[in-house]
């Protein structure tokens, strides 16, 4: 049995979510742990379509 973990649309708080769940939608389920872990140090990730990165303001 599979289970499937994504948001979907209509479950989202606020519209402005939406570039949050895009992200996390591109992140398999094995790998999603160690995206959280660069994300929380800062250090962002990357897949084949997108990135999430940090700069210094």
């Amino acid at each position: 049995m599979v289970n499937i973990f994504r948001i979907e649309d209509d479950e989202l708080l606020n519209k402005n979510h939406f570039p949050v769940k895009a992200l996390f939608d591109m992140v398999s389920d094995a790998r999603f742990v160690k995206v959280i872990e660069g994300i929380s140090k800062g250090t962002g990730f990357g897949e084949n379509y997108g990135a999430c990165v940090f700069g210094m303001i």
